[in-house]
């Protein structure tokens, strides 16, 4: 499968799932969710596929939400985070072992699809973050 947001390949068993938005540092993105799932399903239903490798293209591996759906949420519409959150959450509850190659940033809900893994091998350029609310 490839598709805009997400590539999937699969060899000797490994599924390698790769973000595909590195222009954006692969955010979470609806497109990009809904991609993600897309290659969960077609790893899930290959019987020859053991585990998923999951990693970004270029210098990130997830930098969070896309900031639209922050701005949505902020305006009461919570639809788009809850599709954020069944993105991350579909790798959480995958019956295969995802093992997240970490190369770079994992921010926010970036950091939230990489501890949905469950294993995680960072590389010495990875980094992870948490924003934290502004006190007033």
């Amino acid at each position: 499968m490839s598709a805009s947001e997400c590539t999937i390949s699969i060899e000797d068993g490994v599924a390698l799932v790769t973000l595909e938005a590195p222009q954006r540092r692969n955010v979470l993105s609806a497109a990009l969710v809904k991609d993600l799932g897309s290659a969960y399903e077609q790893a899930e239903s290959d019987s020859s596929v053991r585990c998923v490798v999951l990693t970004g293209a270029g210098k990130a591996f997830c930098a969070g939400a896309d900031l639209s759906v922050l701005e949505n949420a902020a305006g009461g519409d919570f639809e788009p985070v809850r599709s954020v959150y069944d993105g991350f959450l579909g790798v959480l509850d995958s019956p295969l072992l995802t093992i997240g190659a970490i190369n770079g940033a994992a921010v926010g809900a970036g950091f939230n699809l990489a501890l949905a893994c469950d294993v995680r091998i960072a590389s010495t350029t990875a980094w992870f973050g948490v924003s934290t609310p502004a006190s007033g």
